[in-house]
């Protein structure tokens, strides 16, 4: 019988509650602990599975056992428990971004330099079917040179002003996401970043404000080769989770749209083609590209194979998203030097 990898649950939120839903239908994977700072949280989660809950990640780290670890907590918590369990021999999944600001990403760099493990930065929009299908098409040259790109990534469910707080502002939060699709698909073109020029705005959220960050923001990229990429983010989409993407070549188009609840449309005398909502939540939306994510890191491991987002193609992100902080506070073009 293959060896099955036993693994912890750094969490026990939302993202951590979606991932041990994906690793329990995973017949390579087991699940041995649950591990988060409230008791209670992880206790809930731990029933739910049928496993152990601990309170002390010592519990975790000192289990030989434990193959892997996939940290789902507060961006604030990353570093520290990158290193802790790197340190201790196991293989990690890290969710975006590897920490809220530079300088601890690069201390914890520095700390792994001479670790023998895997290390995964959970960008999981790659993993998307329709980021793969566009990243294929550009690689056969279907739409010729690419000349323009439009990413729009507009957030629709509310957040208190704690995680508002912990979340490592706008940049490292949101909009993230979409500088690192820039970067993967620039890149499936043998293109990567030049410039980057950001206007952003506090338009609506009252917490934002009041922390000083950002709630709207337009992202002007220029690639090496001279393509022009827009990213458009806010966080307030009243009408649902909006998710596209559209990339303009020499010899055509190609679009991503949103997903919506069915295809199904309505036309009366009142209206024409009116069609379901949006999806309102990132898990809804992304629950499978996260589901091809993790199943993907599984597999890297069991068959001694490079991860799909290494530590550096995180920490290139999170560069990216403090250009995007710094243009947005100064109003300066910054140009890249990864």
């Amino acid at each position: 019988m293959e060896r099955k990898l036993r693994i912890a649950l750094l969490g026990a939120g939302k993202i951590a509650t979606m991932q041990a839903y994906h690793l329990c239908n995973n017949p390579k994977v087991e699940i041995v602990y649950v591990y988060d700072i409230i008791e209670t949280s992880a206790k809930l989660l731990a029933n739910k599975l049928g496993i152990e809950a601990v309170s002390n990640l010592e519990s975790v780290l000192n289990d030989k056992s434990i193959d892997a670890v996939f940290i789902s907590t507060s961006t604030s918590s990353h570093v520290d428990l990158i290193v802790q369990c790197a340190k201790a021999g196991k293989h990690v999944y890290c969710e975006k971004p590897i920490s809220h600001d530079l300088k601890s990403a690069l201390w914890c760099k520095e700390q792994l330099i001479d670790v023998k493990v895997s290390i995964h930065i959970g960008f999981n929009r790659r993993y998307d079917p329709n980021v793969q299908e566009i990243k294929e098409s550009l690689e056969k040259g279907e739409i010729g040179n690419p000349e323009m790109t439009f990413i729009c990534g507009r957030d629709c469910a509310p957040l208190t002003k704690d995680y508002l707080s912990k979340s490592g502002g706008f940049f490292r939060d949101v909009v993230v996401h979409d500088l690192d699709l820039t970067k993967y698909l620039l890149r499936s073109v043998e293109d990567d970043v030049a410039d980057i020029y950001v206007a952003g705005s506090c338009l609506h959220n009252k917490d934002c404000y009041e922390l000083g960050d950002f709630d709207t923001a337009i992202t002007t990229i220029k690639s090496k080769k001279g393509i022009i990429c827009n990213i458009n983010n806010s966080r307030n989409s009243v009408y649902g989770y909006d998710q596209r993407i559209e990339i303009f070549g020499t010899k055509g188009m190609i679009v991503s749209k949103n997903y919506k609840k069915n295809s199904i449309q309505r036309f009366s005398e009142l209206h024409t083609e009116s069609s379901s909502p949006y999806v309102y939540s990132f898990i809804e939306r992304y629950s499978e590209s996260f589901r091809i994510q993790l199943f993907d890191f599984v597999e890297a491991l069991l068959n001694n194979k490079p991860v799909g987002v290494s530590f550096n193609d995180g920490l290139e992100s999170l560069i990216m998203a403090e250009y995007a902080d710094q243009s947005a506070r100064t109003g300066e073009v910054l140009k890249f030097n990864f």
